[in-house]
């Protein structure tokens, strides 16, 4: 049997797969069709008017939330602070070793404010190069605020960074919100006089989400101790799964075969 036919057997033809994936929406049509059926040209015509009106309904909504969420993004009104990140992970070299650097930034650093950077923790880098990693970051902002990273290697499941503090300022001074930021920060000396040392650098991302309050992704925060006990399913390419579709996965550093 050849590759190609092995992968048929396996997964299906896209035939297959596609009406594998309607299936369930015929199945509805079908069992309220006998409902439909019985309306007269009025009553269709009325039922037709009513579901234009919930769709406007529904669209004007989420509209409204979208419209709502630019102005955060935004910062239309200017009062956000969109300056360097309370908390910043940074890759950092000092010429014999290199470095993942968890470093916090005080409620003065804003605007032209002279910044105070403080360095959290330090771990060394080679552990994360050429790796799929899971970082879950929590944090409750405010003068009085806390926060708490986890980062682990999706391979085998081992933890390769936690930090937690419980009492931490996390807020800045004259702000009324604060904007996470998310890529790649490059120092390039003054008057660029470092990019020519510059190499150029990918930063891949899979699942990104962020939630309001406590995710329940988080309930069970990943220690060094735990950190064998957790159930999440990765496919290869680094991204979460539903262990009940057909493929390859990662589970607990271990790959596995779902026919």
């Amino acid at each position: 049997m050849g590759f190609n036919e092995f992968m048929t057997k396996l997964f299906g033809n896209k035939s297959q797969r596609d009406l594998k994936e309607i299936t369930p929406y015929v199945d509805k049509i079908k069992a309220v069709y006998p409902s439909i059926q019985k309306l007269s040209n009025d009553e269709l015509r009325a039922k037709t008017d009513e579901i234009k009106q919930r769709i406007q309904d529904y669209v004007a909504d989420e509209r409204a939330k979208v419209e709502e969420l630019r102005k955060g993004i935004d910062n239309k009104e200017g009062t956000a602070d969109v300056g360097h990140p309370l908390m910043t992970l940074t890759c950092y070299s000092n010429g014999s070793a290199q470095e993942l650097r968890l470093n916090f930034e005080d409620r003065t650093a804003r605007g032209d404010a002279d910044q105070k950077v403080f360095v959290l923790k330090k771990t060394d880098l080679a552990p994360f190069l050429e790796e799929w990693v899971e970082a879950e970051e929590v944090a409750r902002f405010g003068a009085e605020g806390t926060y708490r990273i986890v980062i682990k290697r999706i391979s085998d499941g081992k933890v390769l960074f936690t930090y937690s503090n419980s009492n931490l300022d996390m807020w800045r001074t004259g702000s009324t919100g604060l904007r996470p930021k998310w890529g790649i920060y490059r120092y390039i000396g003054d008057d660029r006089t470092w990019e020519d040392q510059l190499r150029d650098e990918q930063l891949l991302y899979a699942d990104f989400s962020v939630v309001k309050g406590e995710p329940s992704g988080l309930q069970q925060v990943v220690t060094e101790n735990n950190a064998g006990k957790r159930t999440d399913v990765y496919g290869l390419d680094g991204g979460r799964r539903n262990v009940d579709a057909s493929g390859i996965y990662i589970k607990n550093g271990k790959k596995y075969l779902r026919k």
